[in-house]
């Protein structure tokens, strides 16, 4: 900071030199009057002015970046003495039986959690006799392949039961999650495959280009869209595609980082009006284990429907999905294999997820 006194003949004066050398962003700490000779009175202004110090603003930023550097190292080094400390507990827990070490050992690497790895081995461990633990490593993959699918649950949403009205379903998630493609791909799929006559609605104003990508996507599939940005307007949509016939109705919805709760709460203000619509939290596979768990658990307060995990071919281990399904009780509907619209899409069933997870345990 700078600090300058200034000498004037009057206030007004004094102020106009402040302003002059210092700038409009000098703050005045004093005034005081001075008493001169022969009646020549003046003032004295103590002005001052926060510099930037030449290199300041970097160093500050490095020392943020350094601190976060070494926070997150600090986190990894306790994640790590974690895995170290819990994986030697189960591991004496297993007994001598080199082959499930091994097999809970690959596990962990596969990013299953280390509570659920050692679950699943004592889950399998129980259904056979003593003296059959041991075997050939294809049939104690077999088996627990058998054990872990009994955990899991996926599920087709695509239904009628007879019912002529439509379908509701929005795309939810984390921005960069694929919501807007695998909409795409979906809508392909009710059209071309199941002869369903679907509608698509977008709530993305937000993300630059996103009404665009959809517009291109229903022009070629020659599905009707609708633009909406608050309730009237989707409530216009949704009655329209009604009369038209419209079997199921698909929503985008807006992409923003939904690790802040309040972007949820917003999104759920705009559904409570729509208790009929149901939701696809659509989740990339690879992002770390943690961020799914606190995305997921931001949208505890809107009735997920089920997951949808997307980007599954640009990640080597996928025990992070095992994860999320373990630790919610919430089924898979499909997973996104890759970009092409609409053929990098599948519909989950538990033989492909133990597949994900197993396959190069064998």
């Amino acid at each position: 900071m700078q600090i300058k006194r200034f000498k004037a003949k009057t206030v007004p004066e004094g102020l106009k030199r402040v302003k002059k050398e210092l700038g409009p962003d000098a703050v005045i700490l004093s005034t005081h009057q001075l008493k001169g000779k022969a009646g020549k009175d003046g003032v004295e202004i103590v002005a001052a002015i926060e510099r930037d110090i030449p290199g300041r603003n970097e160093s500050i930023r490095q020392g943020s970046l350094e601190h976060s550097n070494i926070k997150q190292q600090l986190t990894e080094i306790r994640e790590t003495l974690s895995l170290i400390f819990s994986s030697k507990r189960f591991l004496y827990q297993l007994g001598p039986d080199r082959e499930l070490c091994n097999l809970y050992t690959s596990l962990v690497l596969q990013g299953l959690k280390e509570t659920y790895a050692w679950e699943l081995l004592q889950a399998y461990a129980q259904k056979i006799e003593p003296e059959k633990t041991s075997g050939t490593e294809q049939q104690i993959m077999n088996r627990l392949v058998e054990t872990l699918k009994t955990r899991i649950k996926t599920v087709d949403p695509f239904y009628k039961n007879g019912n002529s009205e439509p379908l509701f379903y929005s795309f939810v998630g984390p921005t960069g999650s694929g919501k807007t493609t695998t909409l795409a791909k979906l809508a392909a799929h009710l059209k071309l495959n199941r002869s369903q006559k679907v509608s698509l609605i977008s709530l993305d104003t937000y993300r630059i280009g996103a009404i665009e990508q959809l517009k291109i996507y229903a022009q070629i599939l020659k599905v009707p869209l609708r633009v909406a940005s608050n309730i009237k307007e989707i409530t216009e949509a949704i009655v329209d595609f009604t009369e038209l016939g419209t079997d199921y109705i698909l929503i985008d919805t807006i992409g923003k980082n939904f690790l802040v709760k309040e972007h949820v709460t917003d999104m759920k203000k705009i559904f409570d009006v729509f208790p009929q619509i149901q939701h696809f939290l659509v989740l990339p596979a690879n992002a770390k284990d943690s961020d799914l768990t606190n995305v997921i658990r931001t949208f505890k307060d809107m009735p997920v429907h089920s997951f949808l995990f997307t980007k599954i071919d640009e990640t080597t281990t996928h025990g992070n999905i095992i994860n999320q399904i373990l630790r919610f009780r919430k089924p898979v509907c499909f997973l996104g294999t890759g970009q092409r619209v609409p053929e990098d899409i599948e519909k989950a069933d538990e033989e492909k997820l133990c597949h994900l997870l197993l396959k190069d345990l064998v």
